[in-house]
């Protein structure tokens, strides 16, 4: 029966459960209990006339290590990635008195019935470190897009020569930029409590695996694998945080 089991938990493992059964298996115990069921139903089927039945301790083992592998395969390093990714689309979004289409993010402006941003009914380039130049594909756009760069409230003002849109990006004083700062470190502070967060939930599935019939010398290590998750994607953060606030001090 022992190496029945074995040979079973071999195929389950081989034939390891979609991103999203994985993630129900963290947080839906009658789920969980229904996938194991149905992989050692199949797994019974493969073994031909060896049966395998369920069992209390034969589901909490492929739970566990459905467990495992969700940890490891997607969910905490997607949730700290997308924690990182976010904070880095904010960071873009402050200005540091530097000209970037950046700056334009967010204005919807009316192409032909639909709302598009102004990227995709134009294009937008740099010329200097500070201005903006909008070129519409149809000049028809151009009152549009004016206006629609004023109601924004982006701090910006339009200059329309009838061919092309300026945007020329005013200097910040000291003050402002200190402001900033602390507008950045908020946003970051926000995406260090998602890593936070992550890691926390990552610990707590493992202790929840571990009475369920994982072995604790790997739901040790699985904590301890996901505080190095979150060391490396705090290093990141601290890196992306240090590279704007650098960039807003820079006269």
């Amino acid at each position: 029966r022992d190496r029945s089991v074995s040979r079973g938990l071999g195929d389950v493992y081989k034939r390891q459960a979609s991103g999203l059964v994985m993630v129900l298996t963290l947080f839906f115990s009658k789920k969980s209990q229904h996938v194991t069921e149905t992989e050692l139903s199949l797994a019974s089927q493969h073994e031909g006339e060896e049966r395998f039945g369920s069992t209390f301790i034969s589901r909490s083992l492929v739970r566990a290590t459905l467990v495992l592998n969700t940890m490891w395969t997607g969910l905490i390093p997607v949730r700290m990635q997308k924690a990182i990714d976010h904070l880095e689309e904010e960071l873009l979004n402050v200005r540091a008195g530097k000209a970037s289409p950046n700056a334009l993010n967010g204005v919807m402006v009316d192409y032909f019935g639909s709302q598009v941003p102004i990227s995709g009914a134009a294009s937008v380039t740099v010329p200097d470190a500070k201005t903006i130049l909008i070129q519409p594909w149809d000049k028809n756009m151009l009152r549009a897009i004016e206006k629609a760069i004023i109601d924004s409230n982006i701090g910006l003002t339009p200059s329309n020569n009838g061919e092309q849109i300026r945007l020329t990006i005013p200097p910040l004083t000291e003050e402002r930029r200190k402001e900033l700062v602390k507008q950045v470190r908020a946003e970051a502070e926000t995406a260090r409590i998602s890593l936070r967060n992550a890691r926390r939930d990552a610990v707590e599935a493992f202790k929840k695996a571990q009475k369920e019939g994982m072995p604790e010398d790997e739901s040790k290590d699985g904590e301890t694998q996901s505080q190095k998750l979150l060391e490396k994607f705090s290093k990141t953060l601290d890196e992306a945080l240090s590279k704007k606030e650098k960039e807003i001090m820079t006269v």
